[in-house]
């Protein structure tokens, strides 16, 4: 075992969180754990991962559940798409893999939603084999302990990186490694703010800590570009229930329940003109939402109308809680207009 895999090993066994994946750690639970930890803080993913396992505790119910309910129980986690490719590779394993998750990352990296990073984490996690898996935080890491100067972003770099990693890789503890390098990376090498490299296990043999080039290795990302959007979000009531409707199978929010919403800015003469029936306009307190590549700018009203608008779908309050996956932008409006109809 070289240097680098004492150094994490060592220090991931005596600082490792607690995480009930790790407790349980079949290939089920590691594969929807690695699945929701992307782009997601660990301590947000916690009771999510509870909450999905309690709902589906098995590949097979996950499965055969109807694809709204995988949705609902991902609700708040964000990047829906996830939780759509998880459903899609649970038919997949139980009709192709007789239900249990194939145990390579060669055969991991063909389901859908599962790429490099989270086959090797799978693979060597649940199943021991010597692959690596390399995230954002193995990838900053790697590139201040090895001096590694070029964009963690470009594909020579990644591969770079990948290459040292699996080299590390001890046979015993594939999956400690590969665990012990993000957990350093999201405890004390950490992206945003000063780097704790007084409790560091690598700095003794870390380049940018020794040359004084942390705040340079690795190169600052640059910022992505996010388009403005004026939205206007219309709770709609009519007979005490509220209006919804389905959204495309692609796209944003793809499949997601939504309501009623347009893009600009509409004032109550705008809502009269344009929804039939209105009876009444409560303005509600606006909300800015942010996806990875869009802002909406939003604001709200709760308006009572005595005849149905077209092409929605209507539910009671307590339906909209447990039976439909509503995107977290519209729940600051539904939770004004809420509080008015009590």
């Amino acid at each position: 075992m070289n240097n680098l895999s004492t150094a994490v090993l060592t220090w991931f066994d005596a600082n490792k969180r607690p995480m009930p994946w790790r407790e349980h750690p079949s290939p089920y639970r590691v594969w929807i754990s690695e699945i929701m930890s992307q782009q997601t803080r660990i301590d947000a993913v916690m009771g999510y991962f509870e909450r999905f396992i309690t709902a589906f505790p098995t590949v097979e119910s996950l499965a055969n559940a109807p694809l709204d309910d995988v949705l609902k129980a991902w609700q708040g986690l964000g990047y829906y798409s996830r939780a759509k490719n998880i459903h899609k590779a649970a038919n997949r394993i139980v009709h192709e893999h007789q239900g249990k998750l194939p145990n390579t990352f060669a055969q991991l990296i063909t389901l859908p939603g599962i790429g490099p990073y989270t086959a090797g984490a799978i693979a060597s996690i649940a199943f021991h084999e010597q692959v690596p898996s390399v995230d954002g935080n193995v990838l900053r890491v790697i590139a201040r302990v090895f001096g590694i100067t070029e964009s963690i972003q470009g594909t020579k770099t990644i591969q770079q990186i990948t290459s040292i990693v699996q080299e590390a890789l001890p046979i015993d503890r594939p999956g400690d490694m590969n665990q012990g390098l993000m957990e350093i990376g999201a405890l004390v090498c950490i992206p945003n703010g000063a780097p704790k490299c007084e409790v560091c296990p690598l700095s003794t043999m870390c380049y940018a800590f020794k040359n004084d080039m942390i705040d340079v290795i690795p190169p600052k990302k640059k910022k992505t570009y996010q388009r403005v959007e004026p939205r206007t979000v219309v709770v709609i009531e009519y007979q005490g229930k509220v209006a919804i409707r389905k959204r495309e199978a692609s796209g944003l929010l793809a499949s997601m329940y939504e309501l009623f919403h347009v893009e600009g800015h509409w004032d109550s003469a705008d809502i009269a003109e344009n929804l039939d029936g209105v009876e009444t306009i409560f303005s509600l307190t606006g909300h800015t939402h942010v996806f990875s590549h869009l802002i909406w700018q939003m604001i709200g009203y709760h308006v009572i109308v005595n005849t149905p608008v077209p092409l929605m779908h209507y539910v009671t309050w307590e339906e909209l809680q447990s039976s439909y996956a509503i995107p977290k932008a519209f729940w600051p409006f539904l939770e004004q207009s809420q509080a008015k109809t009590r």
